[in-house]
């Protein structure tokens, strides 16, 4: 038999404590039910683009999210990434409840600048793998290349129904703990 851990020989805290932390968890754990879901991003376009009757997207950014701030090398680069098939990360969204719109809690850039491409707002510039690509726009893509990139799909976390309050939580806590990359680290890493 293996020797006991020191915290076994010497727990610091009670079997009363212990439940009341693990009542914790379980309370916050069942704050967030989401879903895993793909959509193509001919999908995303529209459902953030796209008004209804009344005026509204169903696919909204936040007044606590911050404007398109990405440059357009930056817009380029990750959609030069979309078109050469590179995972990309989550979106995190959310169900808003009652009127079922979605707010967009993080990828709000990467959603942006699909919709700016799309739209023939963005000309890729910069491009390292598709160089032949530096100038064109949407358009200037063959109709099968345009098909496939609106078929290609977005990975998103659906967030079911939270608080405003534990949306912008997440919000900050996915958008506030990473170090930035020194120059070395991009190129090396």
């Amino acid at each position: 038999m293996p020797p006991a851990s020191q915290s076994e020989m010497f727990p610091r805290f009670t079997l009363a404590q212990s439940k009341l932390a693990d009542e914790q968890i379980e309370e916050f754990y069942k704050r967030y039910d989401y879903d895993i879901r793909e959509f193509p991003l001919e999908v995303v376009f529209q459902k953030f683009t796209q008004k209804d009757s009344d005026g509204i997207t169903e696919w909204f950014v936040p007044s606590y999210q911050r404007k398109h701030i990405w440059s357009d090398v930056q817009q380029a680069r990750f959609i030069e990434s979309l078109l050469i098939n590179l995972p990309i990360p989550y979106v995190f969204v959310s169900d808003t409840g009652s009127e079922a719109l979605i707010e967009i809690i993080d990828g709000s850039q990467r959603i942006r600048t699909i919709a700016r491409f799309i739209q023939n707002n963005l000309a890729l510039e910069n491009l390292n793998r598709l160089d032949k690509l530096n100038g064109f726009r949407f358009q200037d893509l063959t109709k099968a290349t345009q098909r496939r990139f609106l078929r290609k799909t977005l990975r998103t976390i659906e967030l079911r129904s939270i608080t405003e309050d534990s949306r912008r939580e997440l919000f900050n806590r996915l958008n506030t703990g990473g170090t930035t990359l020194t120059g070395s680290e991009k190129r090396y890493g």
